[in-house]
């Protein structure tokens, strides 16, 4: 509940204690569903089929609730179905990018020369875009992990020439499953955390005086 005091023209809000928590607790949550998008992302460019045990860790990392609880199964479930769509888009990326090889190319037997010079690192960044906006692309790069991805991008790509083949992608999680992914947002995050904690000292501050005055 928002309530507001006037002082002659000027206009000064105030938010009750009750009503600010239920903000903070709304913005924590927001906060973490991002997190946890985030090292969703993390984990695919690394495994596209992760182990079994990885996602609870996640939920456990991300939101410190029960695996058992309502919650925790429902996260549990939403990290299934991003991976499940984010098998689907990966591959569909690849479909893509074959069918550009194929405008550029003489129709005929693939060549390993062929993709070694098609699926480079700008192709291999085109393809993989929607996880490694997440990532700091230049640590990325500079731990070595760009090579790496490279070098799935292009089996993919060669298992995927003939027809769309997902299953036949599993075992290349062995090409990346050690690589560091380094993210974009730690710096940001800290941020973002300093100044919620600074915002709420300042609204039950702000509070704190106004029930000493008017109350």
């Amino acid at each position: 509940m928002q309530a507001s005091v006037l002082e002659g023209s000027q206009f000064i809000p105030f938010t009750s204690p009750g009503s600010s928590t239920t903000l903070q607790n709304q913005g924590d949550k927001i906060q973490a569903n991002r997190d946890f998008l985030e090292e969703l992302k993390y984990l695919f460019l690394r495994v596209r089929n992760p182990r079994k045990g990885a996602f609870e860790e996640l939920v456990l990392k991300i939101f410190r609730c029960e695996l058992n609880s309502t919650e925790g199964v429902e996260y549990f479930h939403i990290a299934n179905r991003h991976f499940g769509d984010f098998r689907n888009s990966l591959v569909n990326n690849v479909m893509d990018l074959i069918q550009i090889f194929y405008y550029r190319s003489i129709i005929g037997h693939l060549q390993k020369e062929e993709i070694l010079a098609f699926v480079d690192e700008s192709a291999t960044a085109h393809v993989l875009s929607q996880w490694l906006n997440a990532t700091n692309i230049d640590e990325l790069k500079a731990q070595n992990s760009m090579r790496h991805l490279c070098k799935f991008i292009q089996q993919a790509f060669a298992i995927n020439y003939s027809s769309r083949n997902i299953e036949k992608m599993k075992p290349l999680d062995k090409l990346t499953k050690d690589i560091t992914v380094p993210s974009q947002n730690e710096k940001t995050l800290q941020a973002i955390y300093v100044y919620n904690l600074f915002t709420s000292k300042f609204i039950c501050f702000i509070s704190h005086l106004f029930h000493n005055i008017f109350l």
